[in-house]
């Protein structure tokens, strides 16, 4: 492509996307992208690729040079480049890339397997060693705010306990049953003792995304809000 050209939104933002129409179809194992920027606005720090029906969330560190994105083989003749997380404005990009094998020749699609049945039920084993981390994105102090967690699956993998606070965001809410089917997702009622507590938006260095978290006031405060809490007034069953 032209070097002296960009892509540019009129003020997208998070709702800013291009699509990529192929002659043919393509075997595609890979995408660049190199975000444009206005120093405060109009920058792009994750996105979405759909080759086909294949769609995967891509980061961008900053927008200083164009970052590869590995998606693995995937079929397809359109490629449709949506922006997830912005710094809002007129994004855009100053370069895309789509990297692959294309072909006029028809591609043999392999076939779907079967989808497994759940596996979500009274017998399932736990694995309590793998703890997810909650990372709620953000852009401002304004999109975070506590939370009292009342809802948890039959196998969390998070380790943050019924009644305990956490810090979410407006712009990517916390799935307290963590995509788990509701019948196994216990319910309770929880004293809201958050209701005190601040939540920040917070980058902990400049290779990091800003994530919301929970302010304390001291390390006393700390110590007594992460302590599991007795849980009353239980609405559904737990699995055992």
């Amino acid at each position: 492509g032209d070097a002296s050209t960009e892509w540019v939104t009129q003020g997208d933002g998070d709702t800013a996307y291009i699509t990529f129409e192929l002659r043919s179809e393509a075997n595609v194992v890979s995408v660049g992208f190199h975000s444009r920027t206005m120093g405060s606005s109009a920058q792009i720090y994750v996105y979405l690729v759909e080759v086909g029906d294949f769609v995967t969330e891509c980061s961008l560190p900053d927008a200083k040079r164009s970052y590869t994105c590995k998606i693995g083989d995937r079929i397809g003749s359109r490629v449709k480049f949506m922006a997830m997380l912005t710094s809002g404005g007129n994004v855009g990009a100053s370069d895309i890339s789509i990297n692959g094998c294309l072909s006029d020749e028809i591609i043999t699609r392999p076939s779907a397997p079967p989808s497994p049945p759940p596996t979500y039920a009274p017998t399932v084993s736990c694995n309590n060693d793998e703890k997810a981390v909650i990372a709620f994105r953000c852009m401002v102090d304004s999109d975070c705010l506590v939370k009292v967690r009342s809802r948890h699956p039959f196998c969390p993998e998070t380790g943050v306990p019924l009644c305990s606070c956490y810090a979410s965001s407006s712009r990517d809410p916390f799935d307290e049953c963590e995509g788990q089917d509701g019948d196994l997702c216990r319910e309770v009622k929880c004293a809201n003792s958050c209701e005190n507590l601040k939540a920040v938006c917070y980058q902990p260095n400049e290779s990091s995304f800003p994530r919301c978290e929970v302010q304390y006031s001291s390390d006393s405060e700390l110590n007594s809000i992460a302590e599991y809490q007795q849980v009353y007034d239980e609405t559904l069953p737990v699995a055992n």
